[in-house]
């Protein structure tokens, strides 16, 4: 678990190093660009992405019906602390071999390392978009993505726990007090809440930094992704370590955070050439729904 700290650590040091670097060159550069720039201009600098109330409206409705959703199966599958029986019937040989291996894994010091770099990536894209010129600029945009993102994740692992009611590796494990196997969050393995937030917001700050600085060096960039995927991958491991989920857990959430960090970017992104996504209503006597259009 050290060794993984420690390795993202130094990723970190390392990334921000540079990407302050990246940051005060064009932060530099945007300052001479304006100074430039003549006082009889009227032609406007085009934004990188834009919000729109019929897009907003469907995206933040996806998400509060997936939180209604969520409620309606914590009503319906919510069964309480697991009980003894339930416990004594456990069999690790019954957990597909993928994950069968760590049905006996449990380290506190790694749950608790799990939670603070879940803080940390979280707060990654608040505190860089907000250093950096360019993305301040549109910060409240931004800032509507990020609890798009936050919301839409956040309802689907929700969702998720209660639809599959998968116990955590904990619980199998006989080395454990009772007590410690039949908290009822035992109870809600799949998929991991924390890898699938810390990859969306990762994901979502290096889709936003190269978005704004696509010229920005190769190494930055580099930096820039490594910590992207890093973070996660690292948090994944730590929630193993810990006892808190097994690999397919760890896995699908890397997947579907990450997905969300991208596209919620890409949905709002501006496209002068006319490509983008589009989402148009339909209404007609025999159907409703929604026309989803990828121009390239």
């Amino acid at each position: 678990m050290y060794k993984i700290l420690f390795f993202v650590t130094n990723l970190l040091l390392t990334t921000t190093f540079l990407t302050a670097q990246e940051i005060a060159f064009n932060n530099n550069a945007y300052t001479e660009h304006i100074c430039c720039q003549t006082k009889t201009s009227d032609q406007q600098p085009q934004k990188v992405y834009q919000l729109s109330k019929k897009k907003e409206t469907y995206i933040f409705g996806v998400g509060l019906g997936l939180v209604v959703s969520g409620i309606i199966l914590k009503t319906t599958n919510d069964q309480g602390k697991i009980s003894a029986e339930q416990l004594a019937n456990l069999d690790r040989n019954d957990i597909n071999g993928l994950d069968r291996g760590v049905a006996f894994n449990y380290a506190q010091s790694a749950a608790d390392a799990s939670d603070i770099l879940l803080g940390a990536a979280s707060a990654l894209p608040v505190i860089v978009f907000y250093l950096d010129k360019s993305t301040r600029k549109e910060y409240k945009t931004l800032a509507v993505m990020g609890a798009e993102i936050f919301l839409a994740n956040n309802a689907l692992s929700f969702n998720s726990k209660y639809a599959f009611n998968r116990f955590r590796p904990i619980a199998y494990n006989t080395n454990l007090s009772f007590d410690k196997r039949a908290k009822q969050d035992n109870r809600y393995s799949f998929y991991s809440a924390h890898v699938s937030q810390t990859a969306a917001f990762s994901f979502f700050f290096a889709k936003v930094m190269t978005d704004f600085h696509p010229d920005m060096s190769t190494w930055s960039k580099v930096g820039i992704w490594s910590v992207a995927a890093t973070l996660p991958a690292a948090q994944a491991a730590l929630r193993v370590e810990s006892g808190k989920h097994f690999y397919s857990d760890v896995m699908v959430g890397y997947a579907l955070g990450a997905s969300f960090g991208l596209l919620i970017p890409y949905l709002h992104k501006t496209h002068p050439d006319g490509s983008g996504f589009s989402v148009t209503p339909i209404y007609q006597e025999d159907a409703k729904g929604l026309a989803l259009q990828l121009n390239f």
